[in-house]
């Protein structure tokens, strides 16, 4: 899922931001733009997101201004503290209209609207990103492992493992089965060897050719690479950008 905010004031622009990083699905912030000009040039040269949340006043005029010049079709979340255009705002294409300050429940609860509308992605799906217990195999046991004690999983000689604060187990899931069975704000696919978990990256590093090494507070000495491709939304993921 794609977002693109319109927000001139950049306190509530991260904010959102901040908020938008707490869901429990992978969204990408596509770009923060402060003025009808610069959202009406970089909606004319990018591909359209999939929702945008935009403040009704910008530093050069209305938001309204921006949807009426391209005739976009794109969904939008008003957040705004002007209560007065709320009429003004609402047409087919507009999803809720927030009164500022906005809260993470009331976000929350205006992108079950979208969801409901658009169709994008099912609570089942979401569901699926959160379980609360991975199957291991410890020897010849069979045990559960609460998601929350998981610091990372990685891939070894072609079989899968799970590692926790005090123990290591082989799983029977790919990692990229895994990957979709926890949530992608707590957990990130580095690589195609490492899913790590937020809480237990020590140190973030530049490489040469712009790529990122990343050191887990676990006992792996290896230095975990992320790509040039991957690297800025890694940085985005762990709150750098």
């Amino acid at each position: 899922m794609t977002i693109l905010i319109l927000e001139d004031e950049l306190t509530i622009s991260y904010h959102l931001e901040s908020l938008i990083q707490q869901l429990p699905f992978p969204v990408h912030i596509q770009a923060k733009l402060t003025t009808v000009q610069a959202a009406i040039h970089w909606l004319a040269n990018q591909p359209a997101p999939d929702l945008v949340l935009a403040d009704v006043l910008l530093q050069d005029g209305l938001s309204f201004e921006i949807f009426d010049y391209l005739q976009l079709q794109t969904p939008v979340i008003y957040c705004t503290s002007y209560q007065d255009y709320a009429l003004d705002a609402f047409g087919s294409h507009v999803i809720d209209y927030i009164l500022k300050p906005v809260t993470a429940d009331r976000l929350s609860s205006s992108l079950d609207k979208f969801a409901r509308r658009a169709n994008y992605f099912s609570h089942s799906a979401i569901q699926n990103k959160q379980a609360d217990y991975i199957a291991v195999s410890k020897g010849a046991k069979l045990l559960t492992v609460p998601t929350v004690s998981i610091r990372c999983a990685y891939l070894k000689n072609q079989l899968s493992y799970l590692q926790t604060l005090k123990n290591t187990y082989q799983i029977s899931h790919t990692l990229d089965e895994l990957e979709q069975m926890l949530n992608p704000n707590t957990f990130y696919r580095a690589n195609r060897q490492y899913l790590i978990h937020r809480q237990s990256v020590m140190s973030v590093e530049y490489l040469p050719a712009r790529k990122i090494g990343v050191r887990l507070n676990t006992d792996m000495d290896n230095l975990i690479v992320v790509s040039k491709a991957k690297s800025n939304d890694f940085l985005r993921w762990k709150g750098f950008k």
